[in-house]
């Protein structure tokens, strides 16, 4: 898997913002984050996670076409993104050498996860 480029792309039944940070059904960056990190430690590059949201649920009339809409956008995109995808850009990570002897993170070395903290 070294030297290889993953993309995480999941669905997701509920709005962006609902999904985003402090949205009540939690940051799916941050719940995507230990998946990525074991690519990441596998050797592969990330890239950032690409959600389609508001895919839920069995409806009819208006809504159904709503959701019909939304999934034909979803795949058309989908080309864009296989053809942006040596472009698309990647989750930051820290470096090992970024960690001391004990795997903490230095001081003064920034995080690129709110999984990974300076002690309080």
């Amino acid at each position: 898997m070294q030297g290889k480029a993953r993309l995480v792309l999941r669905d997701h039944g509920k709005l962006g913002a609902e999904s985003g940070p402090g949205g009540k059904e939690g940051d799916i960056r941050m719940l995507l984050w230990p998946a990525a990190y074991t690519l990441r430690y596998l050797g592969c590059d990330v890239l950032e996670p690409v959600t389609v949201h508001g895919v839920h649920g069995y409806h009819r009339g208006a809504r159904a076409d709503a959701l019909h809409a939304r999934l034909v956008g979803a795949l058309a995109a989908q080309e864009e993104l296989i053809a942006a995808f040596d472009d698309l850009p990647r989750m930051p990570f820290n470096a090992d050498s970024e960690f001391d002897a004990e795997g903490r993170l230095k001081p003064g070395c920034q995080s690129h996860s709110p999984f990974i903290r300076h002690p309080a």
